[in-house]
């Protein structure tokens, strides 16, 4: 899980295939919008950081995988203590190593959050397309109101006719409502 509870599904493939591209990116499925393209995994084994020599040692790498592999809570705060990043892993760790009951509340909770950010990401699409389709309404007010026909005015907005005469036929039924209650007709 990434900054903002966005999620991503990492798919890995060991062996060449034709048809698959040799460079991949990772892209948020929504926005499309790239993640990085400098992208680097590494697979250790934590059975072997003992035998990690020279400057092997000194790479964040080797930090990381000394944190994951600590086997006590000393071990840890030692691994951990002055870099903030590990810090938030350790007091992370701390927390789901709690007692049952505790674990379970820590765990409500995050899920709550990311309820509550799921459910903010939604409304918001859903107030964006309200705000496109209140826009588009009151545009083909407008036309109609010029006297357009329903090909014109799909023409001149670059619309799916279907679409604008939907609303063309709404504005025509109820002329006496605005383009907020025409709207609440669409939805």
């Amino acid at each position: 899980i990434l900054n903002g509870g966005k999620k991503i599904n990492i798919e890995m493939q060991n062996t060449y295939q034709e048809d698959w591209a040799e460079r991949s990116l990772l892209k948020d499925d929504t926005t499309g919008e790239l993640y990085s393209s400098k992208f680097q995994f590494h697979v250790i084994e934590l059975s072997k950081i003992a035998t990690t020599k020279g400057k092997a040692r000194k790479q964040d790498l080797y930090k990381w995988a000394k944190l994951i592999s600590a086997s006590t809570w000393e071990e840890i705060r030692e691994e951990s203590e002055g870099n903030h990043y590990m810090e938030k892993v350790r007091d992370e760790m701390i927390k789901m190593s709690q007692d049952e009951s505790e674990r379970y509340l820590y765990l409500r909770e995050q899920m709550a959050i990311r309820d509550k950010a799921s459910q903010l990401r939604s409304a918001e699409n859903i107030g964006i397309r309200k705000g496109e389709l209140l826009k588009l309404v009151t545009l083909v007010q407008r036309k109609i109101e010029k006297g357009d026909t329903v090909d014109k005015i799909a023409d001149d907005l670059l619309e799916d006719q279907e679409i604008i005469e939907k609303i063309y036929n709404l504005i025509r039924k109820y002329p006496d409502k605005d383009e907020k209650e025409i709207c609440n007709f669409l939805i």
